[in-house]
């Protein structure tokens, strides 16, 4: 992903228009056309879990939602990280956002 401005990295939770809104605006929308399926969510059944990596000095970096579980207590959103020297040398910021059911337990990142 490239922005005009590095978004701070950060594990969250989308659950309305305009934190979603406010999102999609920090991010270069040139950069990111066609990046994601859809862009249209009802919040009203729906949430999205959104990891954004820090800045990156090239493009082997990725950021990966592994696994969603749902716990007695709350839900585990499992992330892991990857890259190497390797890669075009350009600034990319990685993200990962996946839309899921609306939930009411806590969400955990690991």
């Amino acid at each position: 992903m490239g922005s005009t401005t590095t978004i701070p990295q950060q594990n969250t939770i989308i659950t309305n228009q305009i934190q979603w809104t406010n999102l999609l605006n920090q991010m270069n929308p040139q950069l990111n056309a066609g990046a994601f399926v859809t862009t249209t969510v009802d919040f009203t059944t729906d949430i999205l879990i959104a990891v954004i990596d820090m800045e990156r000095p090239n493009t082997s970096y990725t950021i990966t939602i592994n696994s969603i579980t749902e716990n007695q207590n709350n839900i585990t959103v499992n992330i892991s990280t990857s890259g190497s020297m390797f890669g075009y040398n350009a600034g990319t910021q990685p993200y990962h956002i996946v839309k899921i059911p609306k939930q009411t337990k806590p969400f955990v990142f690991q």
